[in-house]
């Protein structure tokens, strides 16, 4: 799709049909279907392109939510290349574990060895996750504005009718 200079390409264009879940309950996908979606998209993405020209982005919740956007995003693809795809358990890894753990399951290693590699590669990313997260506290230095914090805590228990 071409938007005077924008070009939206074809992965952009399907990474957003695929999380639109606009077709989750269709059998199959007809031209009209489709022709709908793209449609749709141009329509939201001429007020996107109208948005940015009017500043909207600039607002100060606006940009605020632009931003949590990008960490969430950036937070689950750092999680899927740092900590999934770094995690790996082979067969003998997981024998190992089925056995050490032998009093957790029910079957055969082979009737639940899909059970045992899932809980292993679980535990091996939590560990991975921990020792990564050690690495960053010592890296950068955190510190919390503790009166603020209680301030706020107040005003929403306030808000809440709490204590």
């Amino acid at each position: 799709i071409k938007v005077g200079d924008e070009a939206i390409t074809v992965t952009h264009f399907i990474a957003n049909f695929n999380q639109s879940n606009q077709f989750l309950t269709l059998k199959s996908l007809s031209d009209q279907d489709l022709e709908q979606f793209v449609d749709d998209y141009v329509v939201k993405y001429l007020m996107y392109l109208d948005s940015v020209e009017k500043g909207v982005q600039g607002q100060e919740m606006v940009s605020d939510q632009l931003e949590n956007k990008e960490h969430r995003t950036l937070y689950t693809e750092y999680l899927k290349q740092e900590i999934a795809q770094k995690v790996t358990v082979d067969d003998d890894d997981a024998k190992k574990y089925y056995y050490e753990t032998r009093e957790k399951w029910k079957g055969t290693f082979e009737q639940e060895a899909g059970n045992v590699k899932s809980e292993l590669k679980n535990n091996l990313m939590v560990e991975r996750r921990d020792a990564i997260l050690a690495e960053l506290d010592e890296k950068y230095d955190i510190k919390f504005n503790e009166p603020l914090l209680r301030a706020i805590a107040a005003g929403l228990n306030q808000e809440k009718g709490l204590k």
